[in-house]
């Protein structure tokens, strides 16, 4: 059966250094490890398993969110692109979830949306200064002598 596309493992490291002190729903950080050289990044939990990351700009007075991106995380850590907003106009959504699982998902969005959260969270990594520690490399097998 046809899975959703996930995060990249560097990218999922980074959303466990946004969401770490995120312990309880409805709770938010703003993150500007730079001040005013970057955007600052707005993370929220949402529900229990659903967070939101979001840069925020002024027009007319009004805060505008740019992008809005919003992300489900697998009881196995495994994170997922659920929706994102531009302020152009343009939303796409890739998943359905409902009861804290994937119900639907479009594979076409959750490719580009994959995509684009990847290239996104290593813009905030190097924006914020985020380091977050390299996921364990797999052991290459011992090569075998014919």
């Amino acid at each position: 059966m046809a899975q959703p596309t996930p995060v990249k493992k560097r990218g999922a490291a980074t959303l466990e250094v946004l969401t770490q002190t995120l312990t309880d729903e409805n709770t938010s950080r703003k993150i500007d490890n730079e001040p005013g050289t970057y955007m600052p990044l707005i993370v929220e939990r949402l529900t229990d398993c659903v967070f939101s990351l979001s840069h925020y700009f002024e027009q007319n007075g009004d805060l505008v969110p740019d992008p809005d991106m919003s992300f489900y995380r697998r009881e196995d850590g495994t994170w997922f692109a659920i929706d994102c907003t531009l302020a152009i106009g343009h939303y796409t959504q890739a998943l359905g979830i409902a009861g804290g699982e994937i119900e639907s998902f479009a594979p076409r969005a959750s490719r580009e949306l994959a995509s684009f959260a990847n290239m996104w969270l290593k813009n905030i990594r190097w924006q914020q200064g985020i380091n977050p520690p390299a996921a364990p490399k797999a052991e290459r097998p011992e090569a075998s002598s014919l």
